[in-house]
């Protein structure tokens, strides 16, 4: 049975490793890199990136490989792809899970700071000018493990958290193209997609950590008072990362969303 892995903005297929392992041979597993982002090359016109383009492009990725139903995970943005293409495919969905997202604009949730909707886009403006800067800085700085201290200090990541798992996304995500990532950014704290949560009637598990800073608790709890059969799970000292940080407790529930929509592997 097909599961599909809609990835968040800072990471690939490494981000979901834990989850992979326990679904590997048991399930047709399916994902793909956002527009611009890693193995994607930019999209030719400028201003695609909007999450509903990448919601357009994950149907047409089932299409291709006629896959007409599906169990949907994602992780960060992708929580909010998923919920776009639930807007003209939930038919198509047996079950879902969210890891870490919520439902849209995400630069009015962050920090829970009113602030950082006005503060993030102009963050990522200033990336955007200096694109080549960036990379070379995040380059350099991901060549040590400075960084995962200092994330660990401020709370960003758990302190058990696989540092070799982190330090793979980190080097994929140094490499980035900044210029493409940063439209991908500003495009995501545009999009809303509040209106279809209760249109998505499949099983559904939503997960955040008590820690996560940029989606906090309670925009998982806004998620599932507004769909019909969602369940919430809240990993005390989870930050944003919480699929590499809680493998056993998250499989586990994994399975038993696996068990109410049916599906075996």
């Amino acid at each position: 049975f097909p599961v599909v892995l809609s990835n968040g903005l800072g990471g690939t297929l490494l981000a979901w490793h834990y989850i992979v392992e326990h679904l590997r041979g048991r399930f047709r597993i399916i994902s793909w890199d956002y527009r611009g982002l890693y193995g994607s090359e930019r999209p030719a016109r400028k201003g695609s990136y909007s999450v509903a383009h990448h919601a357009r492009d994950l149907e047409a990725l089932l299409n291709h490989l006629d896959i007409q139903e599906a169990i949907f995970l994602g992780w960060s943005m992708g929580v909010q792809v998923n919920f776009e293409f639930a807007r003209f495919n939930a038919h198509r969905m047996r079950g879902l899970a969210a890891f870490n997202g919520t439902w849209g604009r995400v630069f009015d949730t962050a920090f829970n700071s009113p602030l950082a909707r006005f503060v993030i886009p102009r963050i990522f403006d200033a990336v955007q000018e200096r694109a080549e800067l960036t990379a070379k800085g995040i380059a350099a700085a991901t060549n040590t493990t400075v960084y995962l201290d200092l994330m660990k200090l401020a709370g960003a990541v758990h302190k058990n958290i696989d540092e070799k798992l982190i330090h793979g996304l980190a080097r994929g995500f140094a490499g980035l193209d900044y210029v493409a990532y940063s439209e991908n950014m500003k495009a995501l704290g545009l999009h809303d997609a509040s209106d279809v949560l209760p249109a998505i009637a499949c099983p559904a598990l939503i997960v955040t950590g008590d820690r996560d800073l940029f989606t906090p608790v309670s925009t998982a709890q806004t998620i599932v008072q507004r769909m019909p059969r969602a369940e919430m799970m809240v990993l005390k000292g989870g930050t944003h990362y919480t699929p590499l940080e809680f493998p056993r407790e998250i499989t586990t529930r994994l399975d038993s969303l696996f068990s109410r929509a049916g599906v075996q592997g």
